[in-house]
């Protein structure tokens, strides 16, 4: 499992940078990756070039067998972030911890989009 955190709001000037980080991440993993985290508690928001670069992101780790799943978002956020597609049907938690307790032992995590506790 890789959690990343991007500290800044996810656009156009950092989606492409963003991406290859969670890529060169993954690629750098002593193990097969299973699922990968993107902590969202620094985004304070998010463009179309973002959710183009996700939907990248969702195909490159789809392509891999490697599940998304996102913690930590701002609630006001997540109807942005759906609307954008940068959350679709992926796993949302409300903590890191939540994500890889419940990841980690297979437990079906909500895929509401609602931060599950």
């Amino acid at each position: 499992m890789v959690i990343l955190r991007l500290a800044a709001p996810l656009f156009f000037a950092n989606a492409a940078s963003f991406v290859g980080a969670v890529k060169a991440s993954v690629g750098a993993a002593g193990t097969p990756v299973h699922h990968v985290v993107i902590d969202l508690e620094s985004v304070t928001d998010a463009d179309v070039t973002a959710a183009e670069a996700m939907t990248g992101l969702r195909d490159w780790l789809a392509a891999r067998d490697i599940q998304l799943a996102f913690s930590r978002p701002r609630e006001h956020l997540l109807p942005r972030f759906r609307r954008l597609g940068i959350i679709s049907a992926e796993p949302v938690f409300a903590t890191n911890r939540d994500a890889a307790d419940a990841l980690s032992t297979g437990a079906a995590p909500s895929a509401t989009g609602e931060p599950s506790a």
